[in-house]
């Protein structure tokens, strides 16, 4: 698969969380697939639906601000604007296994106010609950 091609699926990705389509987002994960967050420990494709997957009803918009792709891997960072206009930046590591994605790892910065990942600057604040009970880093 081409660079291209990763980053348009990682757009397509965000695109299909913000339009609650759960079909396209199954499809683009491969059957062995993690993921790693401060509050999940590799958990399987089944699990993230469960706990992840609840909806973006709060969210008002994923500005996507920078994609690196570098072979099989890729960092996307972006801002998630919330409805009410409350804010924050996430990043995300994806690894790929073919056209598929087989891992993907979050990268919060919520415990220090700013971080550097690959010459990024991600900057968190005050940590607030998001609608699915889980704490965010919300920037200033």
């Amino acid at each position: 698969m081409e660079e291209a091609n990763r980053a348009e699926t990682i757009r397509r990705i965000f695109a299909a969380y913000l339009a609650n389509d759960r079909k396209f987002v199954e499809s683009a994960f491969s059957d062995d697939f993690r993921f790693i967050s401060p509050y999940d420990n590799a958990i399987n494709k089944l699990t993230y639906f469960e706990r992840c997957w609840k909806g973006s009803d709060w969210i008002d918009r994923h500005e996507l601000e920078k994609i690196v792709v570098d072979g099989d891997q890729a960092f996307v960072t972006y801002r998630c604007v919330a409805k009410g206009g409350r804010a924050f930046r996430n990043t995300e590591f994806f690894v790929f296994d073919g056209d598929k994605v087989k891992r993907t790892t979050s990268i919060s910065a919520r415990h220090t106010r700013t971080a550097y990942l690959s010459g990024i600057r991600i900057e968190t604040a005050d940590v607030v609950s998001s609608p699915h009970g889980e704490e965010r880093g919300f920037a200033r």
